[in-house]
């Protein structure tokens, strides 16, 4: 790589900083670390944005005392992803992984059969990938025992499962687990890699749905959230529109993301998409206050880009659309700055879908018709994001008579 290509990197990441509205002194510190790394690139003979060139830099800077508190490495570790990203012409992350873990190569062929059977089978993107993510630990159990896919047998899936019950992870990640590894067996089975009788390896998973967080939050507290967005800033306009997207009508991270100019019908006042997730098409109405949100945003704060989505990046340089990451931190910065008490509960953009469901639910909204608006395709689905509020719970209480 040229020291020209690397300023050309540096410069789209300070530009993609600049839109983020980060601090005056995260800019600053941003500008010493890539300052160091550009010196450090004329000095060596080779330089290429390698796990390697990161190992040395690190070494070198903390050798020359630079960078060695632990919030200043995470930085560090950040800028460098940033311009790994940029020169892969990847989307740019809210946050890095320091070490991410790999399919084992001999699984790296069945890896990519299995998504393109999931594929096949009609799976959108995302959902293939947080699959693969939930396949890895299974893949990673066989290689540390030397065993390839013809030889999955049932003690092989009974010790696996005795495996995951000795993580530390959530009950709810151990069924998403052994769900997604039933799921690769039927693949196994279609292809003809293991018989029939392996379908029934896994047996019955107890998902332990029910024992999920309460994400319910009020109107008054979704009310304070939206008041503490500077509407005034750019940065405001936009983070105010998204919060309405999730909040008034209970969209899909993805199709917030995926939102573009021509999906609004103004003359209707409705938003008509095809939602990536069921891949159904779904017509919502707009309420007044996101109309006008919406149009104090297009016009005085989306950026001139040349495209048509809803939300392009800030900066010309950056190709795509906001990733998840950015997306939810629009969200949850606002409910931190409200002081909305958020304590065991999910504070995302779900969180104020369900919440939505759950002021329908009180508003005596017909179930089938809050499972249109959610686009469910079933209503089953829609029970689960029905939460009773703490002040009806009060009212079914029981009074206990107390006896001195």
């Amino acid at each position: 790589m040229t020291i020209r290509h690397l300023k050309g990197l540096v410069s789209r990441a300070m530009d993609y900083s600049e839109g983020c509205n980060y601090s005056q002194s995260s800019m600053y510190l941003q500008r010493k670390v890539f300052h160091s790394l550009i010196k450090f690139a004329k000095r060596s003979r080779k330089f290429e944005l390698s796990e390697t060139t990161l190992e040395r830099f690190l070494n070198d800077c903390q050798r020359k005392r630079k960078f060695t508190q632990p919030d200043y490495i995470q930085r560090f570790f950040r800028c460098f992803r940033v311009l790994q990203s940029l020169e892969k012409d990847e989307s740019i992350k809210l946050h890095y992984r320091k070490k991410l873990l790999q399919i084992p190569v001999q699984f790296v062929q069945l890896s990519n059969d299995y998504s393109e059977w999931l594929s096949r089978k009609g799976q959108c993107q995302n959902t293939i990938e947080t699959k693969i993510s939930r396949l890895l630990c299974f893949l990673l159990y066989l290689d540390s025992f030397s065993i390839s896919e013809e030889n999955i047998d049932f003690d092989v899936i009974f010790n696996f499962k005795d495996y995951i019950q000795n993580k530390e992870f959530s009950e709810a990640y151990k069924a998403n687990i052994l769900f997604t590894l039933k799921n690769f067996i039927v693949f196994l089975v279609d292809t003809g890699t293991l018989k029939p009788i392996a379908q029934h390896y896994v047996g019955t998973v107890f998902s332990h749905k029910d024992a999920r967080l309460c994400s319910y939050y009020s109107t008054d507290e979704i009310n304070k959230v939206l008041n503490h967005i500077d509407r005034k800033t750019k940065l405001g306009k936009r983070d105010y529109v998204i919060v309405l997207l999730f909040a008034e009508l209970g969209l899909r991270e993805s199709d917030v993301l995926d939102l573009k100019l021509d999906d609004f019908d103004w003359s209707r006042e409705e938003l008509n998409i095809c939602m990536k997730k069921t891949k159904q098409p779904l017509t919502l109405p707009l309420t007044e206050t996101l109309l006008l949100a919406l149009a104090d945003y297009i016009r005085n704060a989306r950026p001139n880009a040349d495209t048509s989505l809803l939300f392009p990046r800030v900066s010309l340089s950056l190709k795509g659309a906001y990733t998840r990451g950015m997306i939810y931190y629009a969200v949850d910065r606002y409910f931190k700055r409200a002081g909305i008490n958020t304590t065991d509960k999910h504070h995302g953009p779900h969180a104020l879908r369900h919440s939505l469901t759950s002021s329908l639910q009180r508003q005596n909204v017909s179930l089938p018709t809050i499972s249109a608006a959610l686009g469910h395709g079933s209503m089953n689905i829609t029970k689960r994001y029905l939460w009773m509020a703490p002040e009806q719970l009060r009212k079914l209480a029981l009074e206990v008579s107390h006896e001195e």
